[in-house]
């Protein structure tokens, strides 16, 4: 989704305006990414991306902004900085380290463009500054107060090759069809993101989403779905698929059967993979008071969850197309 232009004489004073922001699907689609309250997210994020919004060159870069932020915050899975902390440490390092990720992502995005205006800036020796002035002092604060994550962002533009930050972004352009998000990122186009980066960025992710206790079994199932439709273990739109794209974007999940390998794996019932998904808001709830949607798939009848603008928070389904085989019924 990007955002149109609007031709009124008011567009600037609009553009300046936060809320208009906060309610766009895509905006929404990124709060998900975290574990925050929406108060919380606004606070956090919502500053620095209205900045990066308002500012873009055109339409096409609006999306494509997008598009790499939510990528990157699902290439993070359950990577969590500061391996070596206490469990009891987690969430809050965890929180910090996704906001973080965003704002290495948006800080260089900022930088660039404006050193570009200027023509004389370092922008790695710029970019750092920017931080507390885009993010605020809300956010830049809960930063600043968490040092092994604070430091990781001053090893983001000083010291690649130590920066945990940059090994996730990196494992994210390891995928086809993220590569053409990486001009947005200049210090990525010149081979700074090593293999070893990559290949520790991979052990750690798969480490940390063994132990189950970083993320939330939403984002879990979420990331384990992606992954399962990159590898082609999981199918789409097939007839003995348990997975069916609708024509906006949406994916239904077949009951018990879409669920049930993800929940085994973390030892879990798959109800309550199904509550938990529901009230982090990545499926639809039921205004009907039931947990899942009626359906009818290659001519049966079938019940199942409806996994919300799926098309866009999972990068496996990029190219997919809507299922002729499925009927939504409610």
């Amino acid at each position: 989704m990007i955002f149109r232009k609007r031709n009124t004489n008011k567009q600037a004073a609009d553009n300046d305006n936060p809320k208009d922001i906060r309610n766009h699907s895509a905006i929404k689609r990124i709060w998900r990414n975290t574990e925050l309250s929406r108060d919380e997210f606004d606070a956090c994020y919502l500053p620095i991306l209205t900045d990066v919004i308002n500012n873009s060159r055109d339409d096409a870069e609006k999306d494509h902004i997008l598009r790499l932020t939510s990528g990157v915050m699902v290439a993070r899975g359950g990577f969590r900085l500061g391996k070596s902390l206490d469990i009891e440490d987690s969430d809050r390092i965890k929180n910090r380290f996704t906001l973080a990720l965003v704002a290495c992502v948006l800080v260089e995005i900022i930088a660039e463009r404006d050193c570009a205006k200027a023509g004389n800036l370092h922008q790695r020796a710029y970019a750092p500054d920017l931080l507390q002035q885009k993010l605020g002092d809300f956010a830049f604060s809960c930063l600043r107060q968490t040092p092994v994550v604070f430091n990781d962002i001053c090893a983001y533009f000083s010291d690649a090759k130590t920066s945990e930050i940059r090994a996730v972004i990196a494992r994210y352009f390891t995928r086809t069809d993220n590569a053409q998000y990486r001009y947005l990122l200049p210090s990525f186009d010149d081979g700074e993101a090593s293999d070893e980066q990559e290949t520790d960025s991979d052990s750690a992710i798969k480490k940390e989403d063994d132990l189950g206790r970083k993320t939330s079994m939403a984002h879990q199932y979420a990331a384990w779905l992606n992954d399962g439709l990159s590898d082609r273990s999981i199918t789409v739109n097939n007839v003995d698929s348990f997975a069916h794209l609708d024509a906006e974007g949406n994916l239904f999940l077949i009951e018990t059967v879409a669920l049930s390998d993800f929940a085994a794996a973390i030892d879990k019932k798959t109800e309550a993979v199904a509550r938990n998904l529901v009230e982090k808001g990545f499926v639809k709830k039921n205004p009907k008071k039931r947990d899942y949607f009626k359906a009818s798939v290659n001519g049966r009848s079938a019940s199942g969850l409806i996994m919300i603008d799926a098309k866009k928070m999972l990068a496996a389904l990029n190219d997919a197309n809507a299922s002729e085989h499925l009927v939504l019924v409610d």
